[in-house]
């Protein structure tokens, strides 16, 4: 018998390994930022209200960047 209990991650790699580094920064479908304007949001010293609103995005997500939460494949 080859059934499996997977969780749908699993399933995904299983189907297709690539499937889910093809998702990965700016080729997520809902990806705001791309991975040129994560790499200056890193690296300013600019507060992250104002890049919010340059980037249009939430603070939150500029604080998720910067501490590495998100975005960590992007140096």
């Amino acid at each position: 018998c080859n059934l499996q209990w997977l969780t749908v991650r699993d399933n995904t790699y299983t189907k297709n390994p690539n499937a889910l580094a093809k998702r990965l920064g700016s080729n997520h479908p809902n990806a705001v930022l791309n991975e040129q304007q994560v790499a200056e949001l890193k690296n300013s010293t600019e507060g992250a209200g104002v890049l919010a609103q340059r980037y249009k995005v939430s603070k939150g997500t500029i604080q998720d960047i910067r501490s590495g939460r998100i975005w960590k494949h992007v140096a």
